[in-house]
Formats: C-alpha cells, structure tokens, sequence
C-alpha cells in the first residue's frame, strides 16, 4: 500500500543547508542525522503518541491559506528517513523559510491516510 504522511509542526525551524543545521545542534555530543525521524512519543510511561522529530531535506515549499478558516500556513514535502513527509505549520510554529534543499527540523505529529496506488510505483 501507498500511504501519504502529513506532519502538523508543533515546533520546527527551516535552516538554509544541512551544515546550518548540524551548527545550531552545538558539539557537545551527537545530533540528529538528516534525515532523520525519531518517534520520541513511543517512549515513556504514558500511552504512545504519534509524535515525532524529524529532520529532512526541503523538495517543494509553498505558502498557502486554509480555505475553511482563512489562515496562512507553510506547505513542505520534506525527504525523511523512511520516505517523504507533507509538513504543516501554522505561522507560529516555524522559524524561519522553507527552502528548497534547505532543512526543515523540529517536533511534529504525524497522521498518515492510504493513497491511491500509483502506476510509477508498480
């Protein structure tokens, strides 16, 4: 099956390249790779979330607007360890641009739908 992942940013920020963003996780000890995907909401005492981390490689970006409520949000499809994600964000929940083959990293929650079999994928 084919499914298409959306990523709801709760906390993400866009980095210019990947060495912009391996310089902002500092040098004291290990970072995360790009691209990466942690499921860091499998972890702990509580019942399991569909929150991860995740760090990737910018393909298309768009600013776009929620046609039910009116507001802006950023569009990505983010190459991730495990496939390409659509990520979301709200204004308030990313610092900085999206660009392309720029780095998109932070805290998302992932929802995921069965898409329609492609032809190229056969």
């Amino acid at each position: 099956v084919v499914a298409q992942v959306a990523a709801f940013a709760l906390d993400a920020t866009a980095f210019p390249d990947a060495a912009a963003f391996a310089a902002a996780q500092g040098g004291d000890g290990p970072g995360l790779a790009v691209p990466s995907l942690v499921p860091v909401g499998a972890f702990g005492d509580g019942e399991p979330t569909a929150v991860v981390l995740l760090a990737g490689i910018v393909e298309e970006t768009a600013a776009r607007v929620n046609p039910v409520t009116g507001e802006a949000y950023r569009w990505a499809r983010v190459a991730t360890l495990g496939g390409a994600v659509d990520v979301v964000a709200a204004p308030a929940d990313l610092d900085g641009e999206p660009a392309v083959g720029g780095v998109l990293a932070g805290t998302f929650w992932l929802s995921a739908r069965l898409a329609p079999a492609r032809a190229d994928l056969a």
